[in-house]
C-alpha cells in the first residue's frame, strides 16, 4: 500500500484480516469494528478471523488519521451506512491462509481516495535554541551556530543524529537541549563538537537519555562558566568517545550514570570533573584509569587521600583492577579493603602504608613478592595483600618514616624505599650503616631521622649512597646529633637532595669525617643550630633560595680545608657569605686547595686596589675572577709568566697570576691638519706639523680645544675639523689660522668659540671657506674672529654673536655671510652702514637689500661706527637714534626728523601718532593708521618700543605690523589690526613682547600672529584670528603671567611651534591668551596662579 503527499490521489486496497505491516497505509487509517474493536490500526496487527459468517454483515468504520483527507471510499460487498460507516454483506474472498501472516479465512476489499499532508507537530527538543519541529528536523544543520556536519531528529525513534557536527555560538542557549523521555543521541564520524562560552551547558538533558552508537567522538566544551554536560534524569553513555571539558564541571548529574563499552574524558576546573551524580554504574572491565586513587563519594568523583573533589581530568575506560587487602589493618580509619582501576601497562600509585596494632608494616606484597610501586606495571588485575611483622623493640630512629625496631633494625631494606647493598641498625653502637644504600622517602616523610641519645653514628660505606625526599621534609634530620663518618673521601660518599627546603638539619653538635659529602635542596643545604666540625672530608651544599650553608652554631674546619667555591667565600655566624656579606647561595665546596695568588699591577677589581690570594680546588679548573680596570689601559689577562692563563686548565699546584696590561689610545672626532687628535697627542697638538705656538691643547673632559698665541698653517688640508657635539674653542692671545685648500675650520655639529682672545681664519682658495659650520655656531665672551676667504667668509646654519667681534670677507662672487639665522646680543653690524640680516636671503644685505659680498663687522657698542639701525639682535644697543631718517615705515612712509613728532602728517595716519627717537619709542594715541599699499607698521629698529594710549587700529591689505628689530608693545590702551590680504597681522621677524596692554588681530584670509621670531606675551590680552594659522609658526612662544583660554582644549605645541586646537593642529578660529585675574588697567590687574612657570618641577602660584 502506497500514498502520496502533495494531493496526488490513487485507489488503493487491502484487506481485513491481511496487513503488511510493513506498509505506510496502516499507519494512515484506522479500521474499527462495531463488534470486534480495531481491526486495523497502526503498531498493531490486524484482527484475523476463519469464519465467513463473522464478516459477513459487520459494521465497520474507516477512520483517517489527521492529515488524511479521503475524496472516495467504498468497499467491497458492503453497504454504505453514512458517516464512513459500512455493512458487509458478503465474503469477498475465502483463504485457508496467507503467505506472509498464517491462516486467514475471510477478505473484504477496502478502495480509498485521497490526500496526506502530515500535520506539523513541534518537539520537546532545541538546538542553540532553536525548537526542532515536523518542519525541520530533516535538515537541523541550517539552524544557527550549526556551521559544518549533519543533524537530523527521528521523532518517532525519538533518535538525535550527529555526523561531524560542530555546534558553537548562541551563548546564552545550550547547544542541545531535551526534555524529551528516552531521547537517543547517535554520533557518527570523529568531529562532533559542542562549544559554549557562557553560563549554558553544550548539552541539557532533562529527561532519561542516551549518547552513543557507531564507535564515534563527541567533544562538548563550556569556556565559561556553565558545564559540559549537565542531566537530570538517567544518563547512559555506550559505544562512543566523550569528552567534556567545562569550566565549572565536566558532567555534572542527577540520577544514575551509566558508562559501557565507552570512553569518557571529563574536567571541571572549577567545581569537579565529574559531580552530582546519583550513581556512577560500569561494567567489570571499566573503571576510573586517571586519577588512579580516586572514587565516587556522595556523587562526586574524589581522591582515595583526603576526599576532595577531583578537578583535574578524569578518564573512565577499560583498564585493569588492583585489589587492596589489608589484611587486618586501617588506611584512612578505614579497615575495608578497596579497589584502583590502572590502564594497561600502567603503574599503580601506592596508597600509603597501613597500621594495625603490634604490628610493622612490612610493604604491599603481590604474593610472597612485594610490589615496587615506582617501578612494576598492572598488565593484568592483580590483588595486593598487606604483609605485617609482629613488633619489637622500638628504637628513637625512623627510616622513610617507618619506626626501627628489633625485629627489622638487621635489614631495614624490606622497609617500602629503602634498598642497596645494607641497611642496618645495631643499637649497642647507635650506629647506622649505609652501604650503597637508595632510600626514597615521599610524602611527609624523613630520609632518616634520629632523636639517638647521645647522637646517631651513620657509617658510609661506598660511593653510591643516596638519601632523597620529594615531600615536605629532609633526607636527614639529626635532632640529637652525632657523626657522620666514611673511610676517605674517595671511597665514602653519600648525597642527598630533596625537593623540600633543606636538605640536612641538626639540633646539636654534629660531626662529618672522611667522606664526600653532598647536600642539594631548593632552599637551604645545611642548616643547624650548633657547632658542624668538618674533618678530612670534602663537602658541597647547594641552597638556592635561602643559603648553601646557613645558620651553623659555627664551623670548624679541619686544618687541610678551606672554602673553595665560590671564590672569596667565607664563613660569618653559622653562614658562608660572599665577601659582600650576603649568603652564598649558589654551591658550596668545602674540601683541599691549592693557594693562587692575584697581582693587579696598578688595576682595580671589585673597587680595590689591594692583590689577593684564593684558594682553589685541587687538579680542576678555577673560577676566573673577572676583568681588573685601569684608567688609560686595556686589560690583556691574566699571566703566568710569558704566558696567559687558561681558566678551563686544571690548577696542579700553587703560583702567581699578574694582570697584563696594554696602554689605550683613544680617538677624538677631531683633526687638525688631518692628524686625528688622540688621547696620546691631546696634550700637546704642536707635535702636528704645521702647528706651532704657545699652547695647542684638547681636553676631551671639558670638550675645549685651547688655542694659545697658536699658529696652524696648512696646504690643501683641514687645519681645524670637528665632528664634536658642543666642543668649544677656547682663544688665548692672538691666534691665526692659514690655509690655501679646504675649509680653514669645518664643524660638524653645535660649537662654541671663546674668547678673549683672538683669531684670524684665512683661506686664498677661489672654492673654499674661512669658517663652515653646519649647525649652530656660538661666537662670544669678548673675542675677536676674523674669517677671510676668496670665497665664503662665513657659512653655515644658526650663528649667535654675543659680546665680541666677528669681520667676515668673502670674495669671488661669494658673500660674506651665508647662514641661516643670526642672533645678535649686546652687538650689532657696524659694517657696511645701514646693513641688515635678511633671513629670507640667509645673509647680510646693504640698505639697499643687496647681499654684502665684501666685508661685514659684528661688533659691540661703542666699538666704533655706533650700532646702525638694522644691527643688533636679541639685547642690542638702546641708545638714541641718529638721524635724519630712521628705519620705521607707516603705511610705506618713512618716518625722519621732519616728521616724527607728529605722525599724522603720513598719508592714512590719522589721531594723534609721534616717534622719540630718543627712547626708541613710538606712541599710538588713538592712532588710525589706514595702509593701502604698504605695511601698516614695518622697522628695522633694535629694541623699539609701542606704547599704545587709547584704542588705535591699523587695517590694510598687507602685513598690519611687521616686526624687524627686537620689539615691545606695552601700554594701558589697545591696538585692533584688522587685516584683509593674505600675509600677516603681525609678522615676528625679530623677538616681540606684548606686555600689560591688550592686542587684537583678525585675519581671515592670512595668517594673525606668525614669523620666525620670538613671540613672548606677559600679563597682557592677545586675540588673534587667522584663516592660515591664528597664533603659530613662530620661532618660538614664551607665556608668562598668562594662558590660553580660548578655544577649548587649545594649547601650545612646541612642535608646531604654534597654539593648536583640540584636535592637535593649529588653531584658525579665534584665540584668546589671557590672565587669569583681572585684566590690564583694571585694580589688582596683575596674573594670578597658578602660572605657566615651574621651577625644579613646582608650578609656581600665588
Amino acid at each position: 500500500m502506497e500514498w502520496r503527499h502533495s494531493n496526488e490521489t490513487k485507489w488503493h486496497s487491502y484487506a481485513l484480516g491481511f496487513i503488511d505491516l510493513q506498509s505506510e497505509a496502516e499507519e494512515l487509517i484506522e479500521v474499527y469494528s462495531e463488534d470486534l474493536g480495531a481491526l486495523i490500526t497502526p503498531h498493531k496487527p490486524s484482527r484475523r478471523t476463519n469464519d465467513c459468517n463473522v464478516i459477513e454483515g459487520m459494521i465497520i468504520k474507516i477512520i483517517p488519521k489527521r492529515g488524511i483527507t479521503l475524496t472516495s471510499l467504498r468497499v467491497d460487498g458492503a453497504e454504505p451506512l453514512g458517516n464512513n460507516r459500512f455493512q458487509i454483506s458478503r465474503c469477498e474472498k475465502c483463504l485457508s491462509s496467507s503467505p506472509l501472516n498464517g491462516p486467514v479465512a475471510a477478505i473484504a476489499t477496502i478502495h480509498a481516495e485521497g490526500s496526506y499532508t502530515p500535520p506539523f507537530e513541534e518537539y520537546d527538543l532545541w538546538i542553540n535554541g532553536v525548537r526542532v519541529t515536523s518542519e525541520n528536523k530533516d535538515h537541523l544543520e541550517k539552524i544557527p551556530g550549526v556551521t559544518s556536519g549533519g543533524i537530523d531528529y527521528h521523532s518517532e525513534h525519538k533518535h538525535l543524529t550527529l555526523e561531524n557536527a560542530q555546534i558553537s555560538g548562541h551563548d546564552d542557549e545550550e547547544g542541545i537541549r531535551s526534555d524529551i523521555p528516552g531521547l537517543k543521541i547517535y554520533t557518527r564520524g570523529n568531529s562532533n563538537r559542542i562549544v559554549k562560552r557562557g553560563d549554558k551547558a553544550a548539552i541539557l538533558l532533562n529527561r532519561d537519555a542516551e549518547i552513543g552508537s557507531f564507535g564515534a567522538k563527541i567533544t562538548l566544551v563550556n569556556s565559561g562558566t556553565g558545564d559540559a554536560v549537565r542531566y537530570n534524569g538517567e544518563l547512559a553513555i555506550d559505544l562512543c568517545t566523550l569528552i567534556a571539558n567545562g569550566q565549572n564541571h565536566g558532567i555534572y548529574g542527577g540520577g544514575k550514570l551509566e558508562i559501557s563499552r565507552a570512553r569518557v574524558e571529563a574536567t571541571g576546573k572549577t567545581n569537579g570533573s565529574i559531580s552530582h551524580i546519583g550513581r556512577l554504574e560500569l561494567p567489570a572491565w571499566m573503571g576510573i584509569i586517571q586519577p588512579v586513587a580516586t572514587k565516587v563519594a556522595g556523587g562526586d568523583v574524589v581522591y582515595f587521600s583526603g576526599g576532595n573533589k577531583v578537578k583535574e581530568k578524569v578518564i573512565i575506560d577499560r583498564g585493569n583492577k588492583v585489589h587492596f587487602n589489608l589484611n587486618g589493618g586501617e588506611l584512612g580509619g578505614s579497615s575495608s579493603d578497596f579497589t584502583f582501576t590502572v590502564e594497561d601497562n600502567g603503574k599503580v600509585p601506592n596508597p600509603g602504608d597501613p597500621t594495625r596494632a603490634g604490628h610493622i608494616f612490612r610493604g604491599w606484597h603481590e604474593q610472597s613478592r612485594k610490589w615496587r610501586f615506582d617501578t612494576d606495571r598492572v598488565i593484568s588485575p592483580t590483588y595486593l595483600k598487606a604483609e605485617w611483622d609482629v613488633a619489637g623493640t622500638e628504637y628513637d630512629l625512623w627510616i622513610s618514616g617507618v619506626r626501627v625496631t628489633s625485629a627489622n633494625a638487621g635489614d631495614l631494606t624490606v622497609i617500602d624505599g629503602v634498598s642497596g647493598g645494607r641497611v642496618q641498625y645495631d643499637d649497642g653502637s647507635k650506629t647506622l650503616t649505609l652501604r650503597d644504600a637508595q632510600i626514597s622517602s615521599r610524602g611527609d616523610k624523613w630520609g632518616i631521622r634520629s632523636q639517638i641519645g647521645g647522637g646517631l653514628q651513620i657509617k658510609v660505606e661506598g660511593n653510591s649512597n643516596q638519601i632523597s625526599t620529594s615531600g615536605d621534609q629532609e633526607p636527614i634530620y639529626l635532632e640529637t646529633g652525632g657523626r657522620i663518618y666514611g673511610s676517605g673521601r674517595s671511597s665514602s660518599r653519600i648525597s642527598l637532595n630533596t625537593t623540600s627546603l633543606i636538605a640536612m638539619r641538626y639540633d646539636e653538635e654534629l660531626a662529618i669525617e672522611s667522606c664526600t659529602f653532598i647536600a642539594d635542596a631548593w632552599a637551604t643545604g645545611i642548616l643547624g643550630g650548633r657547632k658542624l666540625t668538618v674533618n678530612h672530608t670534602r663537602v658541597e651544599a647547594t641552597g638556592s633560595f635561602t643559603a648553601s650553608i646557613y645558620e651553623l652554631g659555627s664551623l670548624v674546619l679541619s686544618s687541610d680545608l678551606s672554602i673553595l667555591q665560590p671564590a672569596g667565600a667565607k664563613e660569618v655566624r653559622g653562614t658562608v657569605v660572599y665577601p659582600n656579606g650576603r649568603p652564598v647561595k649558589e654551591k658550596v665546596v668545602i674540601d683541599r686547595g691549592y693557594r693562587v695568588t692575584f697581582k693587579l699591577g696598578g688595576g682595580v677589581l671589585n673597587g680595590s686596589s689591594d692583590d689577593f690570594t684564593r684558594l682553589v680546588e685541587r687538579n680542576k679548573p678555577m673560577a676566573d675572577p673577572g676583568n681588573p680596570t685601569k684608567s688609560g689601559h686595556t686589560f690583556k689577562g691574566w699571566y703566568g709568566g710569558s704566558t696567559q692563563w687558561n681558566f678551563t686548565s686544571d690548577v696542579t699546584g700553587d703560583m702567581t697570576l699578574e694582570a697584563k696590561w696594554e696602554q689605550d689610545v683613544k680617538e677624538y672626532d677631531l683633526w687638525i691638519n688631518r692628524v686625528r687628535v688622540t688621547s696620546v697627542n691631546a696634550g700637546d697638538l704642536k707635535v702636528i706639523p704645521g702647528v706651532s705656538g704657545d699652547e695647542v691643547k684638547y681636553d676631551p673632559d671639558a670638550l675645549t680645544l685651547t688655542l694659545r698665541n697658536a699658529k696652524i698653517v696648512s696646504n690643501g688640508q683641514n687645519p681645524i675639523r670637528g665632528d664634536i657635539n658642543k666642543m668649544i674653542i677656547k682663544l688665548i692671545g692672538d691666534n691665526s689660522i692659514e690655509t690655501s685648500g679646504i675649509d680653514g675650520i669645518s664643524l660638524a655639529k653645535s660649537n662654541y668659540i671663546k674668547g678673549p682672545g683672538k683669531l684670524s681664519v684665512v683661506n686664498d682658495h677661489t672654492k673654499d671657506d674661512a669658517i663652515q659650520f653646519h649647525d649652530r655656531l656660538f661666537i662670544g665672551e669678548g673675542c675677536t674672529v676674523i674669517a677671510k676667504s676668496n670665497n665664503w667668509g662665513i657659512v653655515g646654519g644658526e650663528l649667535e654673536v654675543k659680546d665680541s667681534r666677528l669681520e667676515a670677507t668673502g670674495g669671488s662672487g661669494a658673500t660674506a655671510f651665508q647662514v641661516s639665522d643670526l642672533r645678535m646680543v649686546n652687538c650689532g653690524i657696524i659694517e657696511p652702514v645701514g646693513a641688515r640680516f635678511d633671513a629670507s636671503k640667509k645673509g647680510v644685505v646693504d640698505a639697499g637689500g643687496t647681499l654684502v659680498k665684501v666685508r661685514v663687522v659684528i661688533d659691540k657698542p661703542g666699538s666704533g661706527g655706533g650700532t646702525p639701525p638694522g644691527g643688533g639682535g636679541s639685547g642690542g644697543s638702546n641708545g638714541p637714534l641718529k638721524g635724519p631718517k630712521y628705519d620705521l615705515w607707516l603705511n610705506g612712509e618713512r618716518v625722519t626728523n621732519t616728521n616724527r613728532a607728529d605722525l599724522t602728517s603720513i598719508n592714512g595716519v590719522s589721531g594723534k601718532a609721534s616717534f622719540d627717537n630718543v627712547t626708541r619709542t613710538l606712541t599710538l594715541d588713538g592712532a588710525t593708521i589706514t595702509a593701502a599699499a604698504a605695511e601698516g607698521i614695518r622697522h628695522t629698529i633694535p629694541n623699539l618700543a609701542i606704547r599704545l594710549v587709547g584704542d588705535s587700529e591699523i587695517t590694510g591689505g598687507q602685513d598690519g605690523l611687521k616686526v624687524g628689530g627686537p620689539t615691545t608693545l606695552v601700554g594701558t590702551g589697545k591696538l585692533k589690526i584688522e587685516h584683509s590680504g593674505s600675509g600677516h597681522g603681525i609678522l615676528v621677524e625679530q623677538p616681540l613682547t606684548i606686555g600689560e596692554t591688550t592686542v587684537s588681530v583678525s585675519s581671515p584670509s592670512g595668517r594673525g600672529i606668525a614669523g620666525t621670531g620670538e613671540l613672548t606675551i606677559r600679563d597682557a590680552r592677545v586675540e588673534s584670528t587667522g584663516g592660515l594659522g591664528s597664533v603659530g609658526q613662530l620661532g618660538r612662544i614664551l607665556l608668562n603671567g598668562v594662558k590660553v583660554k580660548e578655544p577649548a582644549g587649545a594649547k601650545l605645541d612646541p612642535s608646531w611651534h604654534s597654539v593648536v586646537n583640540a584636535g592637535g593642529q593649529p588653531a584658525t578660529d579665534r584665540v584668546v591668551i589671557d590672565r587669569a585675574g583681572p585684566g590690564p588697567g583694571t585694580p589688582g590687574g596683575r596674573a594670578t596662579g597658578p602660572y605657566d612657570l615651574w621651577l625644579n618641577n613646582v608650578r609656581v602660584d600665588d
